[in-house]
């Protein structure tokens, strides 16, 4: 699965062209232009390092992502939803068997 980060930069007209050019994931608003990709860093952006300090509608979009990206990797691999439902199962035993220890 490929690796996604977020970028912040000021959303002018320029910038708003370019990420419709060449991004799949943006969002403007008028504080910030946001651009969520797998690519190369965007010129003249800077690495969005805390997603909490987003709006909430930021934030919203950004789960939205997420949730298409997931989506299209497990139409890509079905094999995906598989093994992240073998984590979880695996992850929820483990934690069982902590919690049996300490209680």
């Amino acid at each position: 699965m490929k690796r996604f980060r977020l970028y912040v930069m000021p959303p002018t007209p320029d910038n708003v062209d370019m990420a419709q050019s060449r991004y799949k994931y943006y969002r403007a608003t008028p504080r910030n232009l946001l651009i969520y990709t797998e690519k190369r860093k965007p010129v003249g952006s800077l690495l969005a390092k805390k997603t909490e300090a987003l709006s909430g509608a930021d934030q919203g979009w950004l789960a939205g992502c997420n949730a298409i990206i997931l989506e299209e990797e497990a139409k890509r691999n079905p094999h995906t939803v598989e093994n992240m439902m073998k984590f979880l199962s695996d992850l929820d035993t483990e934690l069982g068997k902590e919690l049996a220890k300490e209680g």
